[in-house]
């Protein structure tokens, strides 16, 4: 099973001349044809040819590993998990890439005439393959946005769709319209902000999921190819998504507003209630180097967690000098307001006493 014997015949003798190995890991059947002057093979691994010179099995790299392949009367049909291909005489594809419209094909054979074969599928269902070519004259029809969901919750179709970051994975739906046969087309998208390459073509492509989004905006595109080749795309469709509450602007403006004003409070009780001015002080600033640090974590983020510990660790560097500052700036104030307040009152006894 992966190894290839160059043989003689001659005078009723049959004898090996050669053998030359085959990469054939999985011990898949190997066909073969003589084709534009060579001897090609295949099998699930991919195609081979050999090489006079160098008497070896080389790989050829411009035609993938086959799914499915057949030969008989000198042409080779092999599927590529996404259209049929013909090889050998006479080759040009006529209508072999109708094949696709059968699954689940099990053989492949000539009928005599060109173009003609007999398909077998995995139902033990005989079919007669015209060949000839069909020309696609009409126009494909547009593809569309069926659906977006949003975990259990449908999204209302707009050009522009806005969604929550924290809503569940988000799933679009696309769909255009096909007589042929709903595995006769094929879809690929890409999503800018997170990709700069389109996906590969498939089928199961008509759903596209992504249970995770970061807050930002994309732009989705799709587009759908059928069996004759024909690409539609879709309308380029904006996404943008909403961070949680606690992430946004105005959240972190209304943070600051509190800081500011714990920070004034303080102030003004620093003379009166001295131990709730120190608490609403020292409150004021753990607050504000906590806001910081998050601040700092969400906007430098990484997937790695020892890089993560890194970051929170400069962070905290940086911040220790704010904090000395901070510190020392409340509580100055209150210090000072504070020894006034004793001198006044040490006065005030000293009258008393004299009176």
């Amino acid at each position: 099973m992966d190894n290839t014997y160059q043989v003689t015949a001659s005078g009723g003798q049959f004898s090996v001349r050669k053998v030359i190995p085959m990469d054939n890991p999985d011990f898949s059947r190997t066909i073969g044809l003589h084709w534009r002057g060579a001897i090609l093979l295949v099998n699930s691994n991919g195609f081979f040819r050999y090489d006079d010179e160098r008497e070896t099995m080389i790989r050829v790299d411009s035609l993938p590993s086959p799914g499915a392949y057949f030969t008989s009367g000198g042409k080779l049909w092999y599927s590529d998990q996404h259209a049929w291909y013909e090889l050998g005489r006479g080759e040009d594809r006529s209508n072999t890439h109708m094949l696709t419209l059968l699954s689940d094909i099990r053989h492949i054979t000539g009928t005599g005439r060109s173009g003609h074969l007999w398909i077998i599928n995995g139902n033990n269902e005989l079919y007669e393959f015209f060949g000839g070519k069909v020309n696609k004259e009409t126009t494909p029809f547009p593809l569309l946005l069926r659906s977006v969901m949003q975990g259990n919750h449908a999204i209302g179709l707009a050009n522009r769709i806005m969604v929550d970051q924290e809503g569940g994975p988000l799933t679009f739906n696309v769909v255009q319209p096909n007589y042929f046969g709903t595995m006769s087309s094929e879809y690929r998208y890409l999503l800018t902000g997170i990709s700069d390459t389109w996906s590969e073509w498939s089928t199961a492509n008509s759903q596209i999921s992504f249970p995770y989004l970061p807050q930002g905006s994309y732009m989705l595109r799709v587009q759908a190819r059928d069996i004759f080749g024909t690409i539609q795309e879709m309308k380029d469709l904006r996404l943008h998504v909403r961070p949680p509450f606690w992430k946004s602007s105005w959240f972190y403006a209304m943070e600051l507003t509190i800081f500011a004003l714990l920070g004034l409070l303080s102030l003004k009780l620093s003379t009166r209630y001295r131990l709730v001015s120190r608490l609403l002080a020292l409150l004021t600033i753990i607050l504000l180097i906590e806001f910081i640090q998050t601040l700092a974590g969400y906007s430098f983020s990484t997937s790695s967690p020892v890089t993560n510990f890194l970051l929170q660790v400069g962070v905290a560097f940086v911040i220790l000098p704010v904090e000395g500052y901070l510190r020392k700036t409340v509580f100055r104030s209150v210090n000072a307001e504070s020894r006034l307040l004793r001198a006044i009152e040490e006065l005030n006894r000293r009258e008393k006493g004299g009176k």
